[in-house]
């Protein structure tokens, strides 16, 4: 009786621990205020199941009231069906108000051309806003929690990220708030099976048919049991501690932004004198900065943008570039001006000027094929709404090009290709050759094999030879056309604007 007794005392205080934890960071971060609603998301999993518990114990302490949301993508068949009667199950016997959305996950992904994760991402949001309108909710309370916040990181860095995205999640970001970012995923569990809590288990998180997945049950779990166990949370600390470095940042890019920006008629000038006067941190945070104000966002806005539009104050007067989301980015006599263009003014204007460049295109085409200019620069209109840079030049052996393998820019054998180069996406037909014997897979089977979401699939850049795609932007590079010690003639590609979505190899 005494170790029973014993026992119940250190799962009692490990329960209060967890929790005096979870309780001090909400007042550490100010998450919620006395007589607030807070929306909290619940799948059923261990981490939304965790938050609701630590919550509703906290709920008189906090005095806050609770309402819960749970979305079923439609997606699992029974498995989600029994997600959903899990929850309201737990719901009912806390006696906390619950939303239940359902909706058809793949076809709104269709429909908005988003890859899964992102639709589902996007509806969840969807649903959590029209529940706190409903509820009159000042906050929405999210589970993520350390690991999380580590596979963020990495995921961020693999992809290609600027200080932003180093960042990670933030603990508060608008009337969105994330309680266990405290706590490690082990932690979370650990305080599940010690008070009795159960939880379901969502078997699409175990598969590698996302790159978070992949993070998740490869990357981690090999950092933490062959580098350092505490990888993750260390990694998560790392973000943290750059999140204030940032945050820091970004109040001296503001003041500076006021004395070198000024804004008119819903233009943005970017004054030279005072802005090249600046320090160089300072003027690409404050470019960025001018970006994201203009376009509304920041998704999809990335260094390659940034050094674009910075490369305009060493050119001419005239000179202008098309940046995502209709934007313009034109050298004038005070400065650099962003502005936004009207879409269809912007087609007409490009097919004119790929017409004066010997490209005959119907503005239907646009987004279908572009022929290459050899040498020269073509524009494809991305699904984002901006123009990729497809820039192509003959090199010499002797720049190395061997070096010259980076994610946007790459080189073939000139004298292999037998027909015009174009960029476009995915059609019936297309292969790669995927040895140095000449055997060859159909692009559709590559895709599959890879698993890139069926949603992403139709948006990935391609540079074509007919049907044999010398170039899968962004994954891989055909081995037949690339440079040898045989190759006489070289042909450098490279391709700003447009979006990575995995590597190239």
């Amino acid at each position: 009786m005494a170790e029973k007794e014993q026992k119940r005392t250190e799962n009692q205080y490990k329960k209060n621990s967890i929790i005096a934890r979870v309780r001090a960071y909400i007042q550490e971060h100010r998450m919620f205020e006395r007589g607030e609603t807070v929306i909290t998301g619940i799948s059923g999993g261990a981490d939304s199941v965790c938050l609701f518990f630590i919550l509703r114990s906290l709920q008189k302490e906090l005095g806050v009231k609770l309402a819960a949301v749970h979305v079923n993508h439609g997606i699992r068949g029974e498995d989600a069906a029994a997600d959903e009667r899990f929850v309201q199950s737990l719901c009912e016997a806390a006696d906390i108000p619950l939303e239940i959305v359902h909706c058809n996950l793949e076809l709104i992904a269709k429909k908005r051309k988003q890859s899964m994760e992102e639709a589902g991402r996007n509806i969840r949001r969807e649903a959590f806003a029209k529940a706190a309108e409903r509820y009159g909710a000042a906050k929405i309370a999210l589970a993520h929690h350390k690991n999380d916040n580590a596979e963020t990181l990495l995921m961020n860095l693999a992809r290609g990220t600027g200080l932003n995205g180093m960042t990670g999640i933030k603990p508060v970001r608008g009337n969105y708030v994330r309680p266990l970012l405290c706590l490690e995923r082990g932690e979370i569990e650990e305080f599940l099976e010690q008070n009795g809590i159960s939880y379901q288990t969502d078997q699409t998180n175990l598969t590698e048919d996302y790159t978070r997945n992949k993070i998740r049950n490869r990357v981690i779990p090999y950092m933490e049991t062959q580098i350092n166990p505490r990888a993750a949370a260390h990694l998560s600390e790392a973000a943290e501690q750059l999140r204030k470095v940032q945050e820091f940042l970004t109040g001296r890019v503001e003041s500076f932004k006021e004395s070198c920006v000024s804004r008119k008629d819903g233009k943005l000038l970017i004054r030279t004198e005072p802005f090249q006067g600046g320090e160089e941190i300072l003027r690409e945070m404050t470019v960025l900065s001018c970006l994201e104000e203009m376009a509304g966002q920041a998704k999809d806005l990335s260094a390659v943008h940034v050094a674009d539009v910075a490369s305009l104050f060493k050119k001419q007067c005239g000179r202008q570039i098309m940046l995502p989301y209709n934007m313009r980015a034109v050298r004038g006599y005070e400065g650099v001006t962003l502005e936004k263009v009207n879409a269809d003014e912007e087609k007409k204007r490009e097919v004119k000027e790929n017409r004066e460049n010997g490209i005959l295109l119907r503005e239907d085409e646009l987004r279908q094929e572009v022929k290459c200019r050899i040498p020269g620069t073509v524009y494809y209109r991305t699904s984002q709404g901006g123009n990729a840079a497809v820039t192509c030049r003959m090199v010499d052996f002797a720049e190395n090009p061997g070096n010259m393998q980076k994610s946007h820019t790459n080189c073939f054998d000139y004298d292999i290709i037998k027909n015009d180069l174009c960029v476009r996406t995915r059609r019936p037909g297309d292969y790669i050759v995927i040895d140095r014997a000449g055997r060859k897979q159909k692009l559709k089977s590559y895709l599959i094999n890879e698993k890139i979401p069926a949603g992403e699939r139709g948006e990935i850049l391609l540079i074509a030879d007919g049907s044999h795609i010398l170039w899968i932007v962004g994954y891989r590079l055909s081995l037949c056309g690339r440079p040898d010690e045989h190759t006489k003639r070289i042909l450098q590609i490279q391709i700003d604007g447009g979006e990575s979505h995995g590597r190239d190899n």
